[in-house]
C-alpha cells in the first residue's frame, strides 16, 4: 500500500510541475510579446529551471526552482539596469564617469618611485583581482561562465590590452605626460583606419583630412621629443594609440559580447609577461609606493577601464571621441597643479593642433549622425 501512496505522489509531483513549466512558457510568451509591441522590459517572469525540478521531490519546492526576474535585472546574467535612463544616455553616463575617474591616472604614475614594469606587474594583478571579485559577484560564484563567454575575440581583446598597460607605463615613465595623452587621443580616429582593413567599412573624406591633420600634429611632438630624449616615451605613446584604436575594433565587432572579463584577463597577462621576462621586482616598494599602487590598482584602473568597456556598447564612436578628450584636456591639468610638469611649448602646439582637429571632427560626425538617425528612424 506504501508504494502505492507513493507512486501517486510522484504523479501528483509530475502534474505540478508540468503545470509549472506551462505557465511559466506562458508567462515568458506573452512578456516577450509585450515587450516587442512597447520595446520596453517585464515587470515580472518566472521560470522553472533544470536544478529547481531535480530538487523537487514531493516534500516542497527548492529555493532555487523559480528564478525571478524584476526591473533591476537584465534578462542576460550579470547586466544591470540602470533605471529610468535610456540605453543613449546609460552609455554617455558610464563612459564619461569612467574618464573622469582615469584622468588622474597619469599623475598618480608620476608619483611612484619604482621602475615602469614593476607597476604593470602590480597594476595588473590587483586589476584582474578586483574585476575578477566583481565578477563573482555578478555572476554568483560563476566567474569561469564569465571568462569562457568572452570566447576568441575576447582573448585577442585581453592581449591587446596588455601590450596597452605595458606601453602606456612605460611612456608615461618616459615622456611628458601630455605627450602620451594626447597622441593616445587619437586612438578613436584610427579605430576607423583599422575599421576599413578589417571590417570593410568606408571612411568619409572628413576622416582622411582629420587623419592627416592628427598625424601632422604628432610628428610635431615626435620632432619636439627627438630633441629632448624622449623619442621612446612618444613612441610608445603611438603603441597605446594603435592598441586602443584596436582594442575599439574589437568591442565594437562584437558589441554584444561583455568584454569586462577580457580587460581583466588584459592585466593578468601583462603582469605574467614581465614577471617571466624578469623585467619586474615585485617587493621594491616603499610606503608611499603601496598607498598609490592600491589606489591605481584597486580603484583607478579596474573602475575606469571596465567602464570604458561597457560605456562604447551603448554610444557612437564619434561621442567615445569626445568623452575620451576629456582625459586628454584633464590628464596634464593634475600632473601640472600637483607636480607643476608641463610639455614644451613645441609639444603643446602639436597637441593643440591634435586636440583641435579632433573636436572639430568628432562634433561633425555627431551632428550628421543625430541628423541621419531621425529620418532613418522614421
Amino acid at each position: 500500500m506504501s508504494l502505492d501512496v507513493d507512486t501517486v505522489i510522484a504523479r501528483r509531483s509530475d502534474l505540478a510541475l508540468a503545470a509549472m513549466g506551462t505557465l511559466a512558457r506562458r508567462t515568458l510568451r506573452d512578456e516577450s510579446s509585450r515587450i516587442h509591441r512597447k520595446h520596453e522590459r517585464p515587470r515580472f517572469a518566472f521560470a522553472v529551471s533544470r536544478a529547481g525540478r531535480a530538487c523537487y521531490a514531493g516534500k516542497g519546492v527548492c529555493p532555487h526552482v523559480m528564478a525571478w526576474h524584476t526591473p533591476g535585472f537584465g534578462w542576460k546574467l550579470g547586466e544591470r539596469r540602470m533605471s529610468n535612463l535610456s540605453d543613449h544616455m546609460k552609455g554617455l553616463s558610464i563612459t564619461a564617469f569612467g574618464v573622469l575617474v582615469l584622468s588622474p591616472d597619469a599623475l598618480l604614475l608620476r608619483l611612484l618611485s619604482i621602475d615602469p614594469f614593476t607597476t604593470v606587474f602590480w597594476r595588473g594583478v590587483l586589476m584582474f583581482l578586483t574585476l575578477a571579485a566583481a565578477m563573482a559577484v555578478v555572476y554568483r560564484g560563476r566567474v569561469d561562465l564569465a571568462f569562457r563567454a568572452v570566447g576568441r575575440w575576447g582573448l585577442l581583446s585581453s592581449l591587446i590590452y596588455a601590450a596597452n598597460l605595458v606601453a602606456f607605463i612605460y611612456s608615461i615613465a618616459n615622456t611628458a605626460a601630455a605627450n602620451t595623452l594626447v597622441i593616445m587621443a587619437a586612438a578613436p580616429l584610427l579605430a576607423a583606419i583599422w575599421s576599413r582593413l578589417f571590417l570593410r567599412e568606408p571612411v568619409a573624406l572628413e576622416t582622411w583630412i582629420a587623419t592627416t591633420l592628427v598625424i601632422i600634429g604628432i610628428a610635431v611632438v615626435f620632432w619636439d621629443g627627438l630633441g629632448r630624449g624622449t623619442w621612446n616615451g612618444d613612441l610608445a605613446g603611438l603603441a597605446v594609440a594603435l592598441c586602443l584604436s584596436a582594442n575599439f575594433t574589437v568591442l565594437r565587432h562584437r558589441k554584444h559580447i561583455n568584454m569586462v572579463p577580457a580587460t581583466a584577463l588584459g592585466g593578468l597577462w601583462g603582469a605574467i609577461a614581465v614577471f617571466l621576462l624578469g623585467l619586474t621586482i615585485p617587493l621594491s616598494l616603499n610606503a608611499q609606493d603601496v598607498v598609490v599602487i592600491a589606489v591605481l590598482g584597486l580603484f583607478v584602473a579596474p573602475v575606469a577601464f571596465g567602464l570604458i568597456t561597457m560605456g562604447p556598447r551603448y554610444i557612437t564612436a564619434p561621442e567615445v571621441g569626445l568623452l575620451m578628450l576629456l582625459e586628454t584636456i584633464l590628464g596634464p591639468l593634475w600632473v601640472w597643479l600637483a607636480l607643476g610638469q608641463r610639455a614644451s611649448d613645441v609639444a603643446l602646439s602639436g597637441g593643440a593642433l591634435v586636440v583641435g582637429t579632433l573636436l572639430v571632427y568628432f562634433t561633425i560626425r555627431l551632428r550628421r549622425q543625430t541628423v541621419v538617425t531621425p529620418q532613418t528612424s522614421g
